[in-house]
């Protein structure tokens, strides 16, 4: 009888991890879509072109589709990494470049205004998202959009004054996705152009969206939460920041634990941020260092270990160090644009938006088809490797970065990890763990009881793959980069 009873228990907690982590194998951000004037004709330097990351190194490919992307590109795929629906938020197309029914004119209901705008795909810089609906498994992704406001009035002209849901799932007859329900309202607010990101919930499943509005301190969140429910909230952080006149771009550090935005006609703003509560707090701005002045761009992205931030200001990408003690006294120069400009045309090849990609590496884009790869980015100063035109585009990027937010942050402990210190969850693990410290660590091993060490990938966010490795006790330690061993903890793969 003791022996069923084991068994049965074995059988459960079998079920329960492989559930958990199952839920890690996310590759929603696998296929990355560009391009601008879209054309048929092959040799053209217009048209459309994916970032494929379901290989190594990515897939770079040319795409015939009807959709241009000059100011927002958003995509997203299932869990295996297979497109489903990617969107410039004017129209809805799927994987193989169709629009999806109801999805041609998502903003027609804007007259002429909105029929030119969507005429060159131009909806204002990262104003789509697209995300899993939480606990639908691959069935349902959801898109957030907006409706544009025409001002007439300098500096901005235009701005978002509308946020949308609409939900995209999966047809249980024909298995092939729809969308099942259109442009539903989330909020009507005055909301800041390029600051709209996300970042998940403490839980693990639930989303936090985050829009600023216009200039004021005021954030509005939104949790997504499952079939597709919205919970609203607001939070006022730090002084009221007018707007600098310049493009900046906004981002949420992989572990989630910090909010960033940087403008180069204001400067670098760092906030910590809540997941459990969502709340921001200790607002930190770093004044601009750049000549850069109205109509500008910035971008910025953290590094996969969310110690550095790198911010671009198109003739400079600087690196900034948030586990020093002065954040603005750390910021190291990693790469000068080197003056190359694309044949023909003479654009420059410079640095604006930038990216981090599911394979550790941030890609910054600029006008041309040369896309810019920092192939270290957990690595300090100009040992981050930068690489100037590191992919080379069949098509012009057409001006809009993809956004994704980190669908592989995991939830958070019950109990945090004191400080020098670290976990692991979930412990025992079947496939993958993720780690919880505040270390500065580059690198992990891992041993057996013997000492033998077991290669396991590792992806620089915290992430351990422990699929390849015998089910067994083992030691997990974790190093510095100056190869120094800092802490190990016993980990136990079923």
């Amino acid at each position: 009888m003791k022996s069923k009873i084991t068994i049965h228990f074995l059988l459960v907690l079998l079920i329960f991890y492989l559930k958990i982590n199952l839920s890690y194998a996310q590759k929603e951000d696998f296929v990355w879509t560009f391009g601008y004037a879209v054309v048929i004709d092959s040799l053209s330097s217009n048209g459309g072109f994916n970032i494929d990351f379901n290989t190594n190194p990515p897939s770079v490919y040319r795409v015939n589709r009807k959709i241009n992307f000059l100011g927002t590109s958003s995509s997203i795929c299932d869990s295996e990494g297979r497109l489903i629906a990617y969107s410039n938020g004017c129209q809805i197309a799927n994987a193989s470049n169709e629009y999806l029914e109801r999805g041609e004119r998502i903003l027609s209901d804007q007259g002429q205004f909105g029929n030119f705008l969507c005429k060159f795909g131009f909806t204002l810089y990262f104003s789509t998202l697209m995300l899993p609906v939480p606990e639908s498994g691959d069935e349902c992704v959801s898109l957030f959009h907006f409706s544009v406001k025409w001002t007439g009035e300098a500096p901005e002209y235009f701005y978002n004054d509308t946020l949308f849901i609409t939900l995209i799932c999966k047809d249980l007859v024909q298995k092939e996705f729809r969308i099942s329900e259109l442009k539903k309202i989330v909020d009507i607010q005055n909301f800041m152009n390029g600051y709209f990101t996300a970042t998940k919930h403490a839980n693990g499943k639930d989303w936090w969206i985050v829009q600023k509005e216009r200039w004021t301190n005021k954030y509005l969140l939104y949790l997504l939460k499952k079939d597709g429910k919205i919970e609203k909230k607001t939070d006022y952080a730090g002084e009221n920041v007018i707007w600098g006149n310049c493009y900046p771009q906004n981002k949420f550090s992989p572990d989630g634990r910090k909010y960033a935005w940087f403008d180069p006609c204001i400067g670098l703003y760092i906030m910590d941020f809540d997941r459990r509560a969502g709340v921001f707090s200790n607002p930190v701005l770093i004044p601009t260092w750049t000549n850069y002045n109205i109509y500008s761009t910035g971008g910025m992205e953290f590094s996969p270990s969310s110690r550095f931030i790198y911010c671009t200001t198109q003739d400079s990408v600087w690196q900034l160090d948030l586990h020093s003690k002065e954040v603005a006294e750390s910021r190291t120069l990693v790469q000068v644009w080197d003056g190359f400009r694309r044949n023909g045309d003479g654009i420059e090849t410079n640095f604006l938006f930038a990216q981090s990609g599911p394979d550790g590496k941030i890609y910054i884009t600029n006008l041309t088809n040369y896309i810019h790869v920092i192939n270290k980015p957990n690595l300090k100063g100009t040992a981050c490797d930068f690489r100037q035109r590191g992919i080379v585009a069949p098509t012009v990027v057409g001006g809009a970065m993809p956004y994704f937010p980190n669908y592989r942050l995991g939830a958070l402990p019950d109990i945090m990890p004191e400080k020098g210190d670290f976990i692991v969850t979930p412990n025992p693990s079947m496939n993958q763990l993720q780690i919880h410290t505040d270390l500065d660590y580059i690198s992990v091993k891992l041993f057996d009881i013997t000492g033998r060490e077991f290669f396991v990938p590792f992806d620089g966010a915290g992430w351990v793959d422990l699929s390849n490795v015998p089910a067994g006790v083992y030691i997990l330690a974790l190093y510095s980069e100056w190869g120094t061993r800092l802490a190990a903890r016993r980990v136990v793969k079923m």
